[in-house]
């Protein structure tokens, strides 16, 4: 059972990793659902099997499967967060954004205080256009409305705000001056939203805190000086 845990555990973090060969991928994810599957048959009342069997349902896209699980789950417990957490990304898979409005609200819910029901619940509002009340949550929790949530961020860039994301990502790079991950993260915001000249000094920065950056950061800069 450990086993099949940790390559559960594993799976849904290396499916994500592009740096690993897509039929290396495709294998692990075929063998950890597998496993995952056959624990669940052997022990259908074990709620950990659930949970990591419909996070992997989640992340290969599965998502009437995933929701099955997760369905039999919340009539063991409706009160845990995680299960509405997984629930909100395979909704969100399948562009259903008012399940996954609804999934992350109630997990807000159940937990106000938790850091990630915070996260998770003022990014959808974002993504949902409901500033007013992602703005009360922000003000709520953070005490600001800028709050250093790189996911925060991301979600104002996804819906086209990069105003906000950049004042976002320049908070970050304010309070750890010498990271160069925060600076690249910054660059490459300023990238997107057509800023060119501010992403290239942002680039520049990272490479010269962290050379790590100069590979990726070198190709950015000359496309943006290359106008594409």
């Amino acid at each position: 059972t450990e086993l099949r845990e940790q390559s559960s555990q594993i799976a849904t973090t290396i499916v994500r990793d592009q740096s690993i060969a897509e039929q290396d991928r495709i294998k692990l994810l075929q063998f950890a659902l597998a496993e995952a599957e056959a624990q669940r048959t052997r022990d259908p009342y074990d709620v950990r099997a659930k949970v990591f069997l419909a996070t992997l349902y989640t992340t290969v896209g599965k998502t009437p499967e995933a929701l099955v699980l997760l369905d039999e789950l919340m009539k063991i417990s409706d009160q845990r967060s995680q299960f509405y957490f997984i629930a909100a990304e395979a909704y969100l898979n399948a562009n259903d954004g008012a399940g996954a409005l609804r999934s992350l609200e109630r997990a807000y819910t159940l937990a106000p205080d938790y850091p990630e029901a915070i996260r998770n619940y003022a990014m959808i509002l974002i993504l949902d256009g409901r500033d007013a009340d992602a703005e009360r949550i922000m003000q709520e929790s953070y005490g600001t409305l800028v709050p250093p949530e790189p996911r925060l961020a991301e979600a104002y860039a996804r819906r086209g705000d990069f105003d906000r994301a950049i004042a976002i990502l320049r908070i970050i790079a304010a309070d750890a001056p010498q990271s160069g991950e925060a600076h690249a993260n910054l660059g490459a915001m300023y990238y997107r939203a057509g800023r060119g000249p501010e992403a290239i000094a942002e680039l520049e920065e990272a490479i010269r805190l962290e050379p790590r950056f100069r590979e990726q950061g070198e190709a950015l800069i000359e496309q943006i000086r290359q106008g594409s």
